[in-house]
């Protein structure tokens, strides 16, 4: 072989090894930002005879501008149906979108039925699957905009007991522990950072409580409300904001369906009772203890109509009487528009809840 022309293809051959390579590094690199773009969506759509030729042309440039990743379109077997389907990829998905064209010339999709006007809400609906994956996406929206999977997690992390006194104790310092203890974000606006600089004390003692109502009954008498949030493609947190700032928010506490004494046997147990003209939190206030059951008091509710429960002096003489009976005696002997509910918290311990009633 001509030695001069090996020569000359040693350095080609290594030219070609280079730029193989570095077209190797430059597709990968390529590949891992796309990936971060988020999920890859492709759409499939079936068509049928009765589907003209105008109207798929028209379908194709209209869903070129919808942005999926790829756009396929084929006749319709009988066996094939509207569905979707999530391929892992990594730490992504290939969500795949079966659609139809049907006949009234509109499109068909997991997810909603579009006419060639609604370009805009498909390329929501692709955007919503590229950022949160199609199971999330395409699932139905509970409370707070949650799927019902979301909400049954985020239960689950505020059913954490918050076992640390809070009478005495600051707003401010018990939000601060309690954002210590979950995982879940807790993030302020400015309103709650003013709110929460106030040195209110809580009245009641919740020790032994659910972090989550904990968290929603101490915010209540400072104006404040704790909204579960989460933005598109992100995750799920906690917002605490004024509370004429938010349509809905995490309530204290849950009700119960079924009977009393079937969440709270307790509270049927007999005890000797005698008070004359005790005032009435003093009373509530002893059976809290001699219950072991934690009371809560709606200060806001009973603030807007001026009730003070130690304004109000009962009497009651029981040689025995339950817990839950004293309480309704004594609330109806007071006269006031005060009502005890039994609710229970996010896992699933049982408080009475003192409100006023509307």
């Amino acid at each position: 072989m001509n030695t001069s022309v090996f020569k000359c293809i040693l350095p080609c051959q290594r030219n070609i090894l280079f730029w193989g390579v570095l077209f190797n590094v430059w597709f990968a690199c390529a590949t891992l930002d796309l990936l971060a773009q988020g999920n890859r969506v492709e759409l499939e759509i079936l068509i049928g005879n009765e589907v003209g030729i105008d109207q798929r042309q028209a379908w194709v440039e209209l869903l070129g501008q919808a942005g999926a990743d790829a756009v396929r379109m084929r006749s319709a077997g009988g066996s094939d149906e509207i569905r979707v389907t999530s391929t892992p990829m990594g730490d992504r998905e290939l969500c795949k979108l079966v659609g139809q064209l049907t006949a009234r010339n509109q499109l068909v999709l997991p997810g909603g039925t579009f006419s060639q006007r609604d370009v805009a809400a498909i390329r929501a609906l692709i955007q919503r699957i590229r950022d949160d994956g199609a199971r999330v996406a395409l699932s139905e929206k509970k409370a707070f905009g949650l799927t019902a999977e979301q909400l049954v997690g985020l239960h689950r992390e505020l059913a954490l007991g918050y076992n640390e006194t809070t009478k005495g104790v600051a707003v401010a310092e018990i939000v601060e522990k309690i954002r210590r203890q979950v995982t879940l974000p807790l993030e302020l606006t400015a309103d709650a950072r003013r709110a929460l600089a106030e040195p209110y004390l809580i009245e009641d003692e919740l020790f032994g409580l659910s972090a989550g109502t904990v968290l929603a009954a101490v915010l209540r008498p400072v104006g404040l409300v704790a909204v579960p949030q989460r933005p598109q493609g992100g995750e799920i947190r906690m917002a605490i904001v004024d509370s004429q700032q938010a349509d809905e928010h995490w309530p204290i506490g849950w009700p119960h369906e079924g009977s009393e004494s079937s969440l709270a046997p307790e509270i049927y147990r007999t005890f000797s009772l005698r008070v004359e003209n005790i005032p009435l939190r003093d009373v509530l206030d002893a059976i809290e203890k001699k219950a072991a059951m934690n009371f809560l008091y709606d200060y806001n509710s009973l603030a807007e109509k001026g009730i003070e429960l130690n304004d109000v002096e009962v009497t009651l003489v029981d040689q025995k009487i339950a817990y839950a009976s004293a309480v309704r005696k004594l609330l109806r002997s007071s006269r006031l528009s005060v009502k005890a509910e039994l609710r229970k918290d996010e896992a699933g311990k049982p408080f009475f809840w003192f409100t006023r009633i509307r």
